[in-house]
């Protein structure tokens, strides 16, 4: 599922994005009161949207913005779950208070601005111990590979779970997540209005990217370079593919300074059918790894840049 989140002070900037939203392709909204500097009209702004709504309202310490006291974010909270909330994202300490708040899914949420935390695994087992319905990891990618730990957690998490990477390092886990087992992916109403670092918009993630046709069968490409053009290559590529009518997609990935990681850990990983990159990139990587090859004929998605293609396809 797509979900658009809402970052505003007021109630009628809310209510303004709600109503630009609704143009929208997208499946479920976020709304992120705690970003909220006014107090909020949750009734007035829960009765506002067409879509299920993930209320959250996230303290300081959590990496949100309320400064408020515990039992004033309990009551915004439980007064969503009460006005129709599908799912509300709260800490461990507020579940407890929020068993009686209509039929509401809550979810237990862990975020990490600063890195993926080496045990992953230990903290989401330790998410799904609690009430919590459902269990949401974001952590931030410092190296390529911290994709491929996030998508591990999620498969060994015995709950049902949204996973997000966060960082330009992690844009692959807003495409590829619910191929994973991730049941949401984020994206923002449009350039500029991102809740969290590295999101797209919710538009690319429905047309561009196609992520609810994205399955187990779909044929990954991926694109590697700094994705500074007018026009990327995985831009190009994506169009082809949806004009086509193919069972494909082409991944973004932010060239690193450390090529030789981001080859020993990911196309490998994903299963990549081949990868496009940019011509500042392609003489290194085919340096770094002699599993790969240049090759610049008969390729299997429409490109200027050099395309190196696994060896044994």
């Amino acid at each position: 599922m797509i979900c658009i989140p809402f970052s505003a002070e007021t109630n009628d900037q809310m209510l303004a994005l709600i109503a630009r939203a609704e143009k929208e392709t997208a499946d479920l909204y976020e709304y992120r009161f705690d970003a909220m500097s006014e107090k909020p009209e949750v009734e007035r702004l829960m009765a506002a949207a067409s879509r299920p709504i993930i209320a959250t309202c996230r303290s300081v310490s959590e990496g949100g913005g309320f400064r408020g006291g515990f039992a004033e974010r309990r009551s915004i909270l439980r007064r969503a779950g009460l006005a129709g909330a599908a799912y509300i994202d709260s800490e461990a300490s507020d579940l407890a208070s929020l068993e009686d708040c209509g039929d509401v899914t809550r979810i237990n949420s862990l975020h990490d601005f600063d890195g993926t935390p080496a045990e992953l695994d230990y903290s989401v087992s330790a998410l799904a111990s609690t009430q919590a319905e459902w269990v949401k990891i974001a952590v931030t990618a410092r190296r390529h590979g911290d994709n491929l730990k996030v998508f591990a957690a999620l498969a060994k998490c015995p709950k049902p779970a949204i996973a997000t990477v966060m960082g330009p390092l992690g844009v692959v886990s807003r495409i590829l997540g619910g191929r994973y087992g991730s049941r949401v992916t984020y994206g923002s109403l449009d350039s500029g209005f991102e809740s969290a670092p590295g999101q797209t918009t919710a538009r690319d993630l429905a047309h561009l990217y196609r992520v609810h046709s994205i399955t187990g069968a779909t044929v990954i490409h991926g694109f590697l370079g700094n994705l500074d053009k007018p026009v990327p290559g995985h831009i190009v590529h994506n169009r082809a593919f949806a004009n086509a009518g193919l069972d494909a997609v082409c991944v973004p990935f932010l060239a690193g300074d450390d090529a030789g990681e981001f080859l020993s850990s990911l196309p490998d990983a994903l299963g990549l059918r081949s990868l496009a990159v940019d011509g500042r990139h392609a003489e290194l990587l085919v340096k770094k790894d002699d599993h790969w090859l240049a090759d610049d004929t008969d390729s299997p998605i429409a490109s200027e840049s050099a395309v190196l293609r696994h060896i044994g396809e």
